[in-house]
Formats: structure tokens, sequence, C-alpha cells
């Protein structure tokens, strides 16, 4: 055969379908005339058809994603490979289809020991992969590197995948996912042979690392089926851990957390803070989160630490003083507060509510702004509750503490930089809307807007901007 048909194709697919030729990955070789006909073991099994004219190949197809888009794959070059190696040639088909598998078990019981010795080892010293994977059969582990040798290959394939920037071209993707997949198949499956639970973990890893670094939008169809993949054979490998190689697991999540914080409205994160590990595991995970939350400076990361706190404590089975503590250390941040009120509120738990906001005030003692909205919230569940008495006596301490903020706080406290902050305060204790607080409200705001003092630091326009439901219009004669 003319060797001109490796022109066809780009130097890295035709060194895959070399690899995969060298394999015996090429197998049920049919002619049909000029027509090669052939299945090769990838991810799953590809049907290729090559259609010759003399010597050289006219058309080419194949099954695999690949060749969707009309490209020249692996899996076509691998059967060329074979042709050329003579495994086949130009004669009339035969009358009975040979199984390749069989064919070669026959080949090699009748061979001498010393050639297959001798084949194996050229065929080892010229293919790496081949290398790689006769190592772990013999160590059952992968080899010192390897993993390391792994990125280097897939960011560099990935680079080469890039269009324009470091992130996948959109419509190259599926393209892109499909061989991420074949390349831990390949892998996957000759770790799990030699139970090399460990190294599976890291390789799924590897995979899911690599691919979050190069998709954009990480919610991308495709994306979501890798991710969906890599949970199970995560899932699988902690199945089948030791109790040394899942603490070896829980410090490779915890020094990767960052990446999957990218994915916690995928529910990526969940599996892992449910997963079985021991009590002493899952306490280290506290105290890691518990040092995140005190350095954390966004609101919004925050709430989500506070939220993987909370699931590790379910799991734990922590006690109401156990709960009570950590609440105690953390319902200083409004995200905290108000997510656990909103919660506690849409599962219709009402005394929860309620005797939550009772230990808030405590907390709030000095925070006469919070006392208000600790209040408000209490005046809605006491209605809720239909607790007239109790409903009564909070209404008298919100009314009680707004003249206290009236007289004493304003406008000595009031800035640019707690403007916004204030009038966050109002809205929330208004959303009671009792009529015995709006004019005490009201007040309040009359108050701040028609201070000079305060009109003139140019707060009453933030004030204004910051969607208070103002009872009446304020204006302010021009300079």
């Amino acid at each position: 055969m003319d060797a001109a048909w490796k022109n066809k194709f780009a130097p890295k697919v035709l060194e895959r379908g070399q690899q995969y030729f060298t394999t015996g990955c090429v197998q049920k070789l049919k002619q049909d005339s000029n027509t090669i006909r052939a299945t090769v073991n990838g991810t799953t099994r590809y049907d290729v058809t090559i259609h010759f004219s003399g010597d050289l190949p006219k058309t080419m197809e194949c099954t695999c994603p690949f060749a969707d888009d009309g490209a020249n794959c692996k899996h076509m070059a691998a059967v060329l490979f074979a042709v050329e190696a003579g495994e086949f040639s130009f004669t009339e088909e035969p009358d009975e289809e040979i199984d390749e598998t069989v064919f070669w078990q026959r080949v090699f019981h009748q061979l001498p020991g010393e050639i297959l010795y001798k084949e194996l080892l050229r065929a080892t010293l010229r293919d790496r992969e081949l290398q790689d994977r006769l190592l772990i059969r013999l160590t059952g582990k992968l080899p010192d590197g390897i993993l390391k040798d792994w990125e280097k290959l897939l960011k560099q394939y990935s680079k080469n995948m890039a269009i324009g920037s470091k992130y996948i071209d959109f419509d190259s993707i599926p393209r892109y996912i499909q061989n991420l997949t074949e390349f831990l198949d390949d892998r996957l499956s000759l770790l799990k042979e030699v139970n090399a639970v460990m190294d599976r973990f890291l390789l799924v890893g590897l995979v899911f690392d690599i691919a979050f670094q190069r998709i954009q939008n990480h919610k991308d169809e495709e994306l979501l089926k890798l991710i969906g993949y890599c949970e199970k054979e995560w899932l699988l490998a902690f199945e089948y851990a030791t109790a040394t190689e899942k603490k070896k697991m829980h410090d490779w999540y915890w020094a990767h957390f960052a990446r999957f914080r990218s994915y916690c409205d995928l529910a990526i994160t969940v599996p892992f803070f449910y997963l079985s590990w021991s009590k002493t595991l899952h306490k280290k995970s506290l105290s890691i989160l518990d040092n995140r939350i005190s350095s954390c400076t966004d609101e919004k990361e925050r709430s989500f630490l506070i939220d993987c706190r909370i699931m590790i404590m379910q799991q734990l089975g922590s006690s109401p003083e156990e709960d009570r503590a950590f609440w105690e250390k953390h319902l200083q941040y409004d995200s905290s507060r108000h997510r656990l009120l909103e919660d506690y509120y849409n599962e219709g738990k009402y005394q929860s509510i309620v005797e939550l906001l009772r230990f808030m005030k405590t907390i709030d003692n000095e925070d006469p702004l919070r006392l208000l909205t600790d209040g408000a919230w209490l005046l809605q569940m006491y209605r809720q509750l239909a607790r007239e008495d109790e409903y009564a006596q909070e209404l008298n301490f919100l009314i009680v503490t707004g003249r206290h903020v009236l007289e004493e706080l304003l406008p000595n406290v009031i800035n640019r930089t707690t403007a916004r902050t204030f009038v966050a305060y109002l809205n929330a204790i208004r959303s009671c809307k009792d009529e015995s607080v709006l004019p005490m409200l009201d007040e309040i705001v009359d108050k701040l807007c028609s201070n000079p003092a305060i009109a003139k630091k140019g707060i009453i326009e933030i004030v204004m901007g910051a969607g208070y439901e103002w009872p009446k219009p304020y204006r302010f004669p021009k300079k």
C-alpha cells in the first residue's frame, strides 16, 4: 500500500492510530471489493469503512464523534496501519469470520517463549503507553511521576484545541470531552484490574481539573456529563479505599476545594460531605471550614462555606448545644442569619425562628439597628402564631428601640458608608407592616432626611436610591 495515505492525518492523530493498532484494538477486518470494513475498540466500539482507489484510500467513514465533522480520526489510521502491516490483504473475503482474539491466542500458544519475549520487548521500547501499562501490571500502581506526565500531555492537547484563547472553542467541546473520556477510560480499566484505588481517584481528579480549566461555561451539557462520570468513579474508588487511602482522598479534596466551590449549584460537593468519612476526618473538615469562614471577606462565599459546615454538622449528628455554639460564633454575619431564617420560614419552622431570634437579640444587645431588625422578624412570627400578648410586648420594644435610634443615634452615626446599611435595616423593619410601627419609621426617615448636616454630605441621595418605600416625598432647597 502506498505510504502517501499518512498525509491525510494530523501527526498526533497518526500517532494515536499507530498506538491503537499496536495494542490490538483493530478487529474484524473485512473486504468487499475495494472497501475495507473493521471494528476498532476505543472508549466503545467504533465501525470504520474505507473505500480504496488503487493503493490509496479514497473516502473514509467512522462512527466516532471526532469524524462527525468530516475529520480523519485515529480509528481510521489504526485500520490503515493494520492493512499496511499485512494483517489484511486484498483477497476474497473468507467464508467464516475469524475472531481476532482467538486467532492470536492460538498464535501465542504456538510461538516459543523466547520469540514472544523478544517481540514484546521490541514493541515495548517503541511504545511509551505500553511501557506504562506493563509497569502498572508489575507494581500494581502508577509509576512515579506518571501523573505529572499525563497532566503535561493533557495540557498540551488542551492548548492545541483552544482557538484564540485559553478556553476550548464552543464547537470543539464535544470532541474535547470525548477525547478526555477516552483517555480516562483507557487508564481506569487497567487501574481497576490491579486494584490501584488511590491512583484511580487521582486520575479522575486530574481529568476533572483539566476540563474545568479549559471550558468557560461550567454548565455546558457535555461538561456536566463528564462531571457525572467523574463523580461516579470517585464514589466507586471511595467504596474500595482503605482508611489510609480515605485520609489521602480527604486531604486531596480540601487541597482542591477552591475548584469545587464553583460547582456548588450542581451539588458536586454534596457527595463528598456525605461520604462515610471517619469522625476524625469530619471534625478536621469542620476545623478547616471554621478557619476559612473567619478569614473570608466575601458575603456570598461565606454563605456557601457556612452551608458546607451545616452539611457536615448534620452528617455528624451534632447536638443542640453544638449547633448553638456554632451560631453564636457566626451569626454576626448578616448573610448567615438571613439565610438560616429564610430556610426556617420556607420550611414552616416558625417556633425555631422565634427561638433563634430571641437568641440573636442577646447577641445584638449592643447594636440597636440589629435589634430593630430582630424585633421586626419576631412581630411577623408572633402574628403568624397568633401570640397576641407576646406580639404586644415585642411591638412596645420595637417602638422604644426605634425612639432610641431617633434620639441618640441620628445623625451622629450616619455617614456615607453606613447609610446603605441603615436603610436596609429600615426596610427590614418596615416589612412587618404593622400600623403602630410605620409612623415611627416615617418619623425616623423624616428626621434623617430633614437634617441639613446629613443633606450636605450627599447621604440623602444614597438613602433615597436604596429602595426605601418613602411615605411622602422629600425636597430640599437648592444652594
